[in-house]
Protein backbone atom coordinates (compact mmCIF):
# COMPACT_ATOMS: atom_id res chain seq x y z
CA UNK A 1 0.00 0.00 0.00
CA UNK A 2 1.20 3.76 -0.94
CA UNK A 3 2.27 5.04 2.35
CA UNK A 4 1.87 8.63 1.62
CA UNK A 5 -1.66 8.94 -0.90
CA UNK A 6 -4.03 6.39 0.36
CA UNK A 7 -6.53 7.34 -2.05
CA UNK A 8 -4.51 6.30 -4.94
CA UNK A 9 -3.60 2.91 -4.28
CA UNK A 10 -4.57 0.48 -6.67
CA UNK A 11 -3.68 -2.50 -5.53
CA UNK A 12 -6.11 -5.28 -7.32
CA UNK A 13 -7.34 -6.23 -4.37
CA UNK A 14 -8.70 -2.99 -3.93
CA UNK A 15 -10.20 -3.35 -6.77
CA UNK A 16 -11.17 -6.51 -6.85
CA UNK A 17 -13.16 -4.62 -3.21
CA UNK A 18 -14.81 -2.07 -5.31
CA UNK A 19 -15.85 -4.48 -8.62
CA UNK A 20 -16.89 -6.83 -5.48
CA UNK A 21 -19.55 -3.75 -4.36
CA UNK A 22 -20.29 -2.64 -8.05
CA UNK A 23 -23.97 -3.52 -7.98
CA UNK A 24 -24.49 -1.06 -4.85
CA UNK A 25 -23.18 1.69 -6.98
CA UNK A 26 -26.51 1.71 -8.85
CA UNK A 27 -28.01 3.47 -5.68
CA UNK A 28 -31.06 5.18 -7.57
CA UNK A 29 -33.34 2.65 -7.19
CA UNK A 30 -34.94 0.87 -3.93
CA UNK A 31 -32.69 -0.59 -1.16
CA UNK A 32 -33.34 -4.01 -2.69
CA UNK A 33 -30.86 -2.74 -5.56
CA UNK A 34 -28.41 -1.71 -3.32
CA UNK A 35 -27.75 -5.13 -1.50
CA UNK A 36 -27.90 -6.89 -4.84
CA UNK A 37 -24.47 -9.02 -3.61
CA UNK A 38 -24.83 -11.78 -7.17
CA UNK A 39 -24.11 -15.00 -6.69
CA UNK A 40 -21.24 -14.60 -8.93
CA UNK A 41 -19.44 -11.94 -6.55
CA UNK A 42 -19.84 -14.52 -3.17
CA UNK A 43 -16.81 -16.53 -4.52
CA UNK A 44 -14.84 -13.08 -5.18
CA UNK A 45 -15.53 -12.43 -1.96
CA UNK A 46 -14.29 -15.75 -0.46
CA UNK A 47 -10.82 -15.47 -1.77
CA UNK A 48 -10.50 -12.01 -0.76
CA UNK A 49 -10.67 -12.23 2.67
CA UNK A 50 -8.78 -15.71 2.84
CA UNK A 51 -5.60 -13.50 4.00
CA UNK A 52 -5.30 -10.12 6.37
CA UNK A 53 -4.49 -8.48 2.77
CA UNK A 54 -7.75 -8.51 1.95
CA UNK A 55 -9.19 -6.83 4.94
CA UNK A 56 -7.09 -4.27 4.84
CA UNK A 57 -7.98 -3.69 0.83
CA UNK A 58 -11.40 -3.87 2.02
CA UNK A 59 -11.39 -1.15 4.36
CA UNK A 60 -8.80 1.06 1.80
CA UNK A 61 -11.82 0.86 -0.53
CA UNK A 62 -14.25 2.19 1.72
CA UNK A 63 -12.23 5.23 1.93
CA UNK A 64 -11.90 5.44 -1.57
CA UNK A 65 -15.68 5.55 -1.88
CA UNK A 66 -15.94 8.21 0.81
CA UNK A 67 -13.74 10.82 -1.38
CA UNK A 68 -16.36 10.36 -3.90
CA UNK A 69 -17.22 13.27 -5.19
CA UNK A 70 -21.10 13.02 -4.41
CA UNK A 71 -19.95 12.54 -0.39
CA UNK A 72 -17.29 14.03 1.31
CA UNK A 73 -14.60 14.42 -2.16
CA UNK A 74 -17.22 17.02 -2.73
CA UNK A 75 -20.86 17.28 -2.25
CA UNK A 76 -20.79 16.95 1.66
CA UNK A 77 -17.73 19.36 2.09
CA UNK A 78 -16.98 22.16 -0.17
CA UNK A 79 -20.26 21.64 -2.50
CA UNK A 80 -24.17 20.35 -1.95
CA UNK A 81 -24.07 20.91 1.75
CA UNK A 82 -22.85 24.79 2.02
CA UNK A 83 -25.44 25.62 -0.59
CA UNK A 84 -27.89 24.36 2.01
CA UNK A 85 -26.33 26.69 4.12
CA UNK A 86 -26.29 29.40 1.29
CA UNK A 87 -22.80 30.29 1.81
CA UNK A 88 -22.32 30.42 -1.80
CA UNK A 89 -22.73 32.86 -4.08
CA UNK A 90 -25.53 32.03 -6.58
CA UNK A 91 -26.47 33.88 -9.11
CA UNK A 92 -30.60 33.48 -9.67
CA UNK A 93 -31.21 33.61 -13.30
CA UNK A 94 -28.93 30.65 -15.02
CA UNK A 95 -26.74 27.97 -13.39
CA UNK A 96 -26.52 25.77 -16.55
CA UNK A 97 -24.38 22.30 -15.02
CA UNK A 98 -25.23 22.03 -11.87
CA UNK A 99 -28.82 23.34 -11.63
CA UNK A 100 -29.06 20.61 -8.19
CA UNK A 101 -26.56 23.26 -6.56
CA UNK A 102 -29.10 26.22 -7.03
CA UNK A 103 -32.55 24.27 -6.31
CA UNK A 104 -30.23 23.33 -3.17
CA UNK A 105 -30.12 26.74 -2.24
CA UNK A 106 -33.19 27.98 -2.90
CA UNK A 107 -34.24 24.27 -0.66
CA UNK A 108 -36.61 23.49 -3.21
CA UNK A 109 -36.19 19.82 -2.87
CA UNK A 110 -38.85 18.85 -4.90
CA UNK A 111 -37.31 20.11 -8.49
CA UNK A 112 -35.91 16.61 -10.43
CA UNK A 113 -32.57 18.52 -10.27
CA UNK A 114 -32.71 18.64 -6.68
CA UNK A 115 -33.99 14.70 -6.79
CA UNK A 116 -31.42 13.90 -8.65
CA UNK A 117 -28.52 15.23 -6.09
CA UNK A 118 -30.42 13.99 -3.54
CA UNK A 119 -30.42 10.59 -5.19
CA UNK A 120 -26.52 10.52 -5.65
CA UNK A 121 -25.84 11.37 -1.98
CA UNK A 122 -28.05 8.99 -0.16
CA UNK A 123 -27.22 6.30 -2.63
CA UNK A 124 -23.76 6.55 -1.73
CA UNK A 125 -23.95 7.15 1.85
CA UNK A 126 -25.40 4.14 2.05
CA UNK A 127 -23.03 2.86 -0.84
CA UNK A 128 -20.61 3.24 1.96
CA UNK A 129 -22.43 1.39 4.71
CA UNK A 130 -23.17 -1.46 2.68
CA UNK A 131 -19.12 -1.81 2.07
CA UNK A 132 -19.04 -1.54 5.37
CA UNK A 133 -21.05 -4.12 6.67
CA UNK A 134 -19.65 -6.55 4.01
CA UNK A 135 -16.68 -5.65 5.71
CA UNK A 136 -18.06 -6.48 9.24
CA UNK A 137 -19.42 -9.48 8.43
CA UNK A 138 -16.16 -11.49 7.19
CA UNK A 139 -14.36 -9.86 10.15
CA UNK A 140 -16.97 -12.18 11.71
CA UNK A 141 -17.11 -15.19 9.66
CA UNK A 142 -13.09 -15.25 8.90
CA UNK A 143 -11.47 -12.55 11.30
CA UNK A 144 -9.29 -15.51 11.94
CA UNK A 145 -6.97 -14.79 9.12
CA UNK A 146 -6.40 -11.92 10.44
CA UNK A 147 -3.18 -13.12 12.48
CA UNK A 148 -2.23 -10.27 14.33
CA UNK A 149 -4.94 -8.83 17.15
CA UNK A 150 -4.11 -5.53 16.88
CA UNK A 151 -4.44 -5.06 13.22
CA UNK A 152 -7.99 -7.04 13.25
CA UNK A 153 -9.15 -4.54 16.30
CA UNK A 154 -7.84 -1.75 14.48
CA UNK A 155 -9.89 -2.38 11.14
CA UNK A 156 -12.49 -3.73 12.80
CA UNK A 157 -13.34 -0.68 14.86
CA UNK A 158 -12.48 2.19 12.15
CA UNK A 159 -15.20 0.21 10.38
CA UNK A 160 -17.23 0.46 13.03
CA UNK A 161 -16.61 4.15 13.22
CA UNK A 162 -17.20 5.05 9.39
CA UNK A 163 -20.75 3.46 9.89
CA UNK A 164 -21.54 5.76 12.31
CA UNK A 165 -20.46 8.60 10.36
CA UNK A 166 -22.21 8.16 7.21
CA UNK A 167 -25.20 7.12 9.19
CA UNK A 168 -24.86 10.51 11.32
CA UNK A 169 -24.93 12.53 8.19
CA UNK A 170 -27.98 10.84 6.85
CA UNK A 171 -29.63 11.83 9.97
CA UNK A 172 -28.25 15.36 9.88
CA UNK A 173 -29.74 16.12 6.01
CA UNK A 174 -32.58 13.92 6.07
CA UNK A 175 -33.35 13.63 9.78
CA UNK A 176 -36.12 15.81 11.68
CA UNK A 177 -34.69 18.32 13.38
CA UNK A 178 -32.92 17.12 16.97
CA UNK A 179 -35.08 20.02 18.61
CA UNK A 180 -38.55 20.73 18.81
CA UNK A 181 -39.27 18.43 15.94
CA UNK A 182 -43.17 18.98 14.63
CA UNK A 183 -41.80 16.96 11.10
CA UNK A 184 -40.74 13.39 12.56
CA UNK A 185 -38.71 10.93 10.10
CA UNK A 186 -37.92 7.52 10.30
CA UNK A 187 -34.62 6.83 8.57
CA UNK A 188 -33.30 3.04 7.38
CA UNK A 189 -29.89 2.04 9.55
CA UNK A 190 -28.26 -0.26 7.15
CA UNK A 191 -26.50 -3.08 9.35
CA UNK A 192 -26.90 -5.71 6.00
CA UNK A 193 -24.85 -6.48 3.04
CA UNK A 194 -27.44 -8.67 1.88
CA UNK A 195 -29.95 -8.85 -0.77
CA UNK A 196 -32.37 -10.75 1.75
CA UNK A 197 -32.66 -8.40 4.38
CA UNK A 198 -34.28 -4.71 4.02
CA UNK A 199 -32.57 -1.91 6.45
CA UNK A 200 -34.49 -1.82 9.70
CA UNK A 201 -36.08 1.59 10.30
CA UNK A 202 -36.08 3.87 12.70
CA UNK A 203 -37.70 6.86 14.74
CA UNK A 204 -35.31 10.00 15.39
CA UNK A 205 -34.53 8.45 19.41
CA UNK A 206 -34.25 4.89 18.18
CA UNK A 207 -31.52 5.98 15.14
CA UNK A 208 -29.30 8.09 17.51
CA UNK A 209 -28.90 5.44 19.68
CA UNK A 210 -27.82 3.19 16.73
CA UNK A 211 -25.21 5.44 15.97
CA UNK A 212 -24.32 5.99 19.50
CA UNK A 213 -24.03 2.15 19.48
CA UNK A 214 -21.79 1.81 16.77
CA UNK A 215 -19.68 4.86 18.10
CA UNK A 216 -18.73 3.05 21.37
CA UNK A 217 -18.08 -0.23 19.76
CA UNK A 218 -15.09 1.31 18.10
CA UNK A 219 -14.05 3.21 20.63
CA UNK A 220 -14.20 -0.14 22.72
CA UNK A 221 -12.08 -1.52 19.74
CA UNK A 222 -9.71 1.17 18.93
CA UNK A 223 -8.74 2.07 22.75
CA UNK A 224 -7.44 -1.62 23.07
CA UNK A 225 -5.33 -1.59 20.01
CA UNK A 226 -4.52 2.00 18.11
CA UNK A 227 -1.21 2.94 18.11
CA UNK A 228 -2.07 6.25 18.10
CA UNK A 229 -2.75 6.18 22.05
CA UNK A 230 0.70 5.86 22.55
CA UNK A 231 2.53 8.78 20.37
CA UNK A 232 1.21 11.81 18.59
CA UNK A 233 -0.44 11.91 15.41
CA UNK A 234 2.67 13.18 13.75
CA UNK A 235 4.61 10.26 15.19
CA UNK A 236 3.37 7.98 12.67
CA UNK A 237 3.53 9.57 9.72
CA UNK A 238 6.04 7.13 7.87
CA UNK A 239 7.29 5.19 10.79
CA UNK A 240 9.70 2.75 9.20
CA UNK A 241 9.49 0.33 12.84
CA UNK A 242 5.76 -0.23 12.41
CA UNK A 243 3.31 -1.85 9.98
CA UNK A 244 2.78 0.88 7.16
CA UNK A 245 -1.11 0.10 7.43
CA UNK A 246 -1.05 1.36 10.47
CA UNK A 247 1.23 4.67 9.82
CA UNK A 248 -0.89 7.86 8.57
CA UNK A 249 -3.20 7.59 11.75
CA UNK A 250 -4.80 10.70 10.77
CA UNK A 251 -6.11 10.32 7.15
CA UNK A 252 -8.36 7.07 9.37
CA UNK A 253 -10.57 6.91 11.70
CA UNK A 254 -8.31 6.54 14.26
CA UNK A 255 -9.40 6.64 18.35
CA UNK A 256 -8.49 9.85 18.99
CA UNK A 257 -10.83 11.04 16.00
CA UNK A 258 -13.80 8.88 16.97
CA UNK A 259 -13.71 10.35 20.16
CA UNK A 260 -13.95 13.59 17.93
CA UNK A 261 -16.60 12.60 16.18
CA UNK A 262 -18.49 11.69 19.41
CA UNK A 263 -18.19 15.13 20.67
CA UNK A 264 -19.83 16.36 17.42
CA UNK A 265 -22.61 14.18 17.30
CA UNK A 266 -23.57 14.80 21.11
CA UNK A 267 -23.18 18.51 20.42
CA UNK A 268 -25.51 18.01 17.64
CA UNK A 269 -28.23 15.59 19.60
CA UNK A 270 -27.74 18.40 22.45
CA UNK A 271 -25.85 16.73 25.33
CA UNK A 272 -23.96 19.71 25.60
CA UNK A 273 -22.33 18.52 29.06
CA UNK A 274 -21.17 15.10 27.35
CA UNK A 275 -19.98 17.17 24.33
CA UNK A 276 -17.56 19.27 26.32
CA UNK A 277 -16.27 16.36 28.28
CA UNK A 278 -15.33 14.62 24.76
CA UNK A 279 -14.04 17.63 23.09
CA UNK A 280 -11.91 18.29 26.31
CA UNK A 281 -10.60 14.88 26.04
CA UNK A 282 -8.97 15.25 23.24
CA UNK A 283 -7.92 18.40 23.41
CA UNK A 284 -5.98 17.39 26.69
CA UNK A 285 -4.87 14.54 25.16
CA UNK A 286 -1.43 13.29 24.85
CA UNK A 287 0.45 10.19 24.23
CA UNK A 288 0.69 7.35 26.74
CA UNK A 289 4.69 6.93 26.00
CA UNK A 290 6.09 10.42 24.44
CA UNK A 291 4.00 12.86 26.66
CA UNK A 292 3.26 14.87 23.39
CA UNK A 293 -0.10 16.17 22.78
CA UNK A 294 -2.13 14.19 20.28
CA UNK A 295 -2.78 16.91 18.04
CA UNK A 296 -2.97 21.03 18.36
CA UNK A 297 -4.20 23.63 16.54
CA UNK A 298 -1.60 24.42 13.66
CA UNK A 299 -3.31 27.61 11.58
CA UNK A 300 0.09 29.81 12.99
CA UNK A 301 2.25 27.23 10.96
CA UNK A 302 -0.21 25.35 8.56
CA UNK A 303 -1.27 29.21 6.90
CA UNK A 304 2.39 30.06 6.57
CA UNK A 305 2.83 26.79 4.85
CA UNK A 306 -0.01 27.41 2.28
CA UNK A 307 -1.76 24.03 3.45
CA UNK A 308 -4.95 26.09 3.72
CA UNK A 309 -6.72 23.07 4.89
CA UNK A 310 -4.75 22.56 7.88
CA UNK A 311 -3.84 19.37 7.81
CA UNK A 312 -1.50 18.86 10.53
CA UNK A 313 -4.84 19.81 12.90
CA UNK A 314 -7.02 17.30 11.29
CA UNK A 315 -8.01 13.97 13.35
CA UNK A 316 -9.40 12.67 10.46
CA UNK A 317 -9.14 13.69 7.03
CA UNK A 318 -9.37 12.19 3.80
CA UNK A 319 -6.43 11.80 1.25
CA UNK A 320 -7.79 13.39 -2.17
CA UNK A 321 -4.83 12.44 -4.77
CA UNK A 322 -6.79 14.15 -7.64
CA UNK A 323 -8.19 16.81 -5.70
CA UNK A 324 -6.68 19.26 -7.76
CA UNK A 325 -8.63 17.15 -11.37
CA UNK A 326 -11.57 19.23 -10.42
CA UNK A 327 -11.13 21.81 -7.69
CA UNK A 328 -9.78 24.64 -9.98
CA UNK A 329 -12.60 25.04 -12.28
CA UNK A 330 -14.99 24.44 -9.45
CA UNK A 331 -13.48 27.27 -6.99
CA UNK A 332 -11.34 29.42 -9.06
CA UNK A 333 -13.31 30.33 -11.54
CA UNK A 334 -11.27 28.18 -14.56
CA UNK A 335 -14.20 25.86 -15.62
CA UNK A 336 -16.01 25.89 -19.51
CA UNK A 337 -19.44 26.20 -17.74
CA UNK A 338 -20.80 29.50 -17.44
CA UNK A 339 -23.06 31.45 -15.11
CA UNK A 340 -24.44 35.26 -15.40
CA UNK A 341 -23.18 37.78 -12.82
CA UNK A 342 -24.73 41.04 -13.00
CA UNK A 343 -26.15 40.38 -16.14
CA UNK A 344 -22.96 38.65 -17.37
CA UNK A 345 -21.62 35.40 -18.42
CA UNK A 346 -18.52 34.50 -16.54
CA UNK A 347 -16.61 30.88 -15.94
CA UNK A 348 -18.67 28.45 -13.19
CA UNK A 349 -17.27 29.25 -10.07
CA UNK A 350 -18.34 28.85 -6.12
CA UNK A 351 -17.40 31.76 -4.81
CA UNK A 352 -18.72 34.70 -2.61
CA UNK A 353 -19.30 37.89 -3.13
CA UNK A 354 -17.25 40.96 -1.68
CA UNK A 355 -20.31 42.07 0.44
CA UNK A 356 -20.41 38.63 1.81
CA UNK A 357 -16.40 38.38 2.28
CA UNK A 358 -16.91 42.15 4.26
CA UNK A 359 -20.12 40.67 6.14
CA UNK A 360 -18.26 36.80 6.72
CA UNK A 361 -14.88 39.17 8.54
CA UNK A 362 -16.94 41.55 10.34
CA UNK A 363 -15.43 42.57 13.74
CA UNK A 364 -12.30 40.53 13.22
CA UNK A 365 -8.66 41.83 13.52
CA UNK A 366 -8.34 42.03 9.60
CA UNK A 367 -4.56 43.27 10.04
CA UNK A 368 -3.38 39.93 11.05
CA UNK A 369 -6.22 36.80 11.10
CA UNK A 370 -4.46 34.54 8.91
CA UNK A 371 -7.53 33.04 7.57
CA UNK A 372 -8.24 36.49 6.02
CA UNK A 373 -5.03 37.28 4.72
CA UNK A 374 -4.19 33.74 3.44
CA UNK A 375 -7.36 31.45 3.18
CA UNK A 376 -8.77 32.87 0.48
CA UNK A 377 -7.92 34.51 -3.17
CA UNK A 378 -9.75 37.65 -3.59
CA UNK A 379 -8.78 38.41 -7.42
CA UNK A 380 -9.47 34.91 -8.52
CA UNK A 381 -13.06 35.38 -10.05
CA UNK A 382 -14.25 38.62 -11.12
CA UNK A 383 -17.26 40.10 -13.17
CA UNK A 384 -17.00 43.97 -14.01
CA UNK A 385 -14.12 44.15 -11.99
CA UNK A 386 -15.98 43.25 -9.07
CA UNK A 387 -14.23 40.64 -7.39
CA UNK A 388 -15.66 37.57 -5.67
CA UNK A 389 -13.56 35.60 -3.51
CA UNK A 390 -12.41 32.01 -3.30
CA UNK A 391 -11.41 29.97 -0.47
CA UNK A 392 -8.21 28.15 -1.07
CA UNK A 393 -8.63 25.49 1.18
CA UNK A 394 -8.75 22.83 -1.57
CA UNK A 395 -6.54 24.78 -4.57
CA UNK A 396 -3.65 27.17 -4.52
CA UNK A 397 -2.26 30.10 -6.48
CA UNK A 398 1.13 29.13 -8.49
CA UNK A 399 1.85 32.52 -8.70
CA UNK A 400 1.28 33.91 -4.91
CA UNK A 401 1.44 31.01 -2.87
CA UNK A 402 4.86 29.54 -4.38
CA UNK A 403 3.42 26.46 -4.57
CA UNK A 404 4.52 24.74 -8.44
CA UNK A 405 3.13 21.64 -7.60
CA UNK A 406 0.97 19.42 -5.19
CA UNK A 407 1.93 18.42 -2.28
CA UNK A 408 0.52 15.23 0.11
CA UNK A 409 -0.58 18.20 2.48
CA UNK A 410 -2.33 20.38 -0.14
CA UNK A 411 -4.59 17.39 -1.20
CA UNK A 412 -6.68 16.81 1.95
CA UNK A 413 -10.03 17.17 2.71
CA UNK A 414 -10.87 17.72 6.48
CA UNK A 415 -13.63 15.44 8.09
CA UNK A 416 -12.41 16.50 11.49
CA UNK A 417 -10.22 19.16 12.85
CA UNK A 418 -8.78 20.80 16.61
CA UNK A 419 -10.47 24.06 15.57
CA UNK A 420 -13.87 22.67 15.62
CA UNK A 421 -13.25 20.66 19.07
CA UNK A 422 -11.87 23.94 20.62
CA UNK A 423 -15.52 25.85 19.71
CA UNK A 424 -17.51 22.90 20.47
CA UNK A 425 -15.65 23.17 23.93
CA UNK A 426 -16.18 26.99 24.41
CA UNK A 427 -19.69 26.82 23.19
CA UNK A 428 -20.72 23.98 25.78
CA UNK A 429 -18.86 25.56 28.70
CA UNK A 430 -20.18 26.60 31.79
CA UNK A 431 -17.00 28.28 33.36
CA UNK A 432 -16.95 31.46 31.74
CA UNK A 433 -12.78 31.73 32.97
CA UNK A 434 -12.09 28.35 30.47
CA UNK A 435 -14.26 29.96 27.42
CA UNK A 436 -12.11 32.84 27.30
CA UNK A 437 -8.96 30.65 28.08
CA UNK A 438 -10.29 28.66 25.44
CA UNK A 439 -10.67 30.89 22.84
CA UNK A 440 -7.56 33.38 23.63
CA UNK A 441 -5.81 29.88 22.85
CA UNK A 442 -7.76 29.74 19.89
CA UNK A 443 -7.42 33.03 18.63
CA UNK A 444 -3.83 32.71 18.75
CA UNK A 445 -3.74 30.07 16.52
CA UNK A 446 -5.05 33.03 14.01
CA UNK A 447 -1.96 35.33 15.18
CA UNK A 448 -4.63 37.38 16.72
CA UNK A 449 -3.61 38.37 19.97
CA UNK A 450 -6.11 39.07 23.04
CA UNK A 451 -5.09 41.66 25.81
CA UNK A 452 -8.41 41.38 27.95
CA UNK A 453 -11.01 38.46 27.92
CA UNK A 454 -13.53 38.40 25.07
CA UNK A 455 -16.65 37.28 26.95
CA UNK A 456 -17.74 39.23 29.75
CA UNK A 457 -20.43 36.38 30.66
CA UNK A 458 -21.64 32.68 29.45
CA UNK A 459 -24.43 34.70 27.60
CA UNK A 460 -22.13 35.96 25.34
CA UNK A 461 -20.31 33.03 24.20
CA UNK A 462 -22.95 31.08 21.50
CA UNK A 463 -23.31 34.48 19.31
CA UNK A 464 -19.79 35.17 19.02
CA UNK A 465 -18.77 31.16 18.25
CA UNK A 466 -21.97 30.73 15.35
CA UNK A 467 -19.80 33.38 13.20
CA UNK A 468 -16.78 31.91 13.98
CA UNK A 469 -18.04 28.39 13.09
CA UNK A 470 -18.79 30.06 9.77
CA UNK A 471 -15.77 31.46 9.39
CA UNK A 472 -13.17 28.57 10.36
CA UNK A 473 -15.21 25.83 8.82
CA UNK A 474 -15.82 27.63 5.63
CA UNK A 475 -16.36 25.00 2.44
CA UNK A 476 -15.80 21.88 5.18
CA UNK A 477 -19.83 21.31 5.49
CA UNK A 478 -20.74 21.81 8.66
CA UNK A 479 -22.50 25.32 8.68
CA UNK A 480 -26.19 23.78 7.87
CA UNK A 481 -25.96 20.96 10.73
CA UNK A 482 -24.91 23.69 12.81
CA UNK A 483 -27.99 25.75 12.38
CA UNK A 484 -30.14 22.51 12.05
CA UNK A 485 -29.16 21.82 15.61
CA UNK A 486 -29.96 25.04 17.45
CA UNK A 487 -33.27 25.09 15.23
CA UNK A 488 -32.32 28.49 13.63
CA UNK A 489 -34.77 30.89 11.89
CA UNK A 490 -32.41 32.52 10.42
CA UNK A 491 -29.56 31.69 8.64
CA UNK A 492 -26.17 34.59 7.56
CA UNK A 493 -27.01 35.12 3.80
CA UNK A 494 -30.73 33.71 3.69
CA UNK A 495 -33.76 36.42 3.73
CA UNK A 496 -36.44 34.40 4.14
CA UNK A 497 -37.05 32.68 7.34
CA UNK A 498 -36.23 29.09 7.54
CA UNK A 499 -39.02 26.73 8.11
CA UNK A 500 -38.61 23.37 9.87
CA UNK A 501 -39.18 21.84 6.45
CA UNK A 502 -36.26 22.95 4.83
CA UNK A 503 -33.84 21.60 6.95
CA UNK A 504 -34.87 18.06 5.98
CA UNK A 505 -34.61 16.45 2.74
CA UNK A 506 -37.15 14.29 1.59
CA UNK A 507 -35.78 10.76 1.01
CA UNK A 508 -35.19 9.58 -2.61
CA UNK A 509 -38.99 8.83 -4.35
CA UNK A 510 -37.47 5.05 -4.15
CA UNK A 511 -36.90 4.72 -0.65
CA UNK A 512 -39.81 3.33 1.41
CA UNK A 513 -39.99 1.44 4.51
CA UNK A 514 -40.71 -2.38 4.14
CA UNK A 515 -43.50 -3.49 6.50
Amino acid sequence: MNKIYINKVKQAGVKAFIMLLAPCSLLFASCNDWLDVRSETEAKEEDMFTKKGGFKDALTGIYLTMGDRAIYGENLTMGAVEELANLWYTPGNIYPDDLGLYYFEQHDYENINAKDLIKAIYGKLYNVAVQTNLLLKNLNEQGNNIDDSQLRNVIEGEAYAIRAYVHFDLLRLFGQLPKSATVNVRLPYCETASIKEYPAYYAYNAFVQKVEQDLNQAVSLLEKSDPVMDYSLSYYNNNEDMDSYLMYRRYRLNYWAVKALQARFYMYTGDATRAHSLAMEVINAKGRTDGESIVSLSGMTDLQNNCFALPHECLFALSKYDLLDYTPSRYVGGGTSRVYVDGNLRPLTLAISETMFNELFAGVNVASDNRYLYVWNRKAATSQNNPFPCIKKYWYDTKDDNVSSPTFNNLVIPMLRMSELYLIAIETTTDLSEANSLWNTYQRSHNVLLTEDAFASISDVQPVVQAEFMRELFAEGQMFYYYKSHGSSQMKWRVPTVKESEYVLPLPDTEFESK
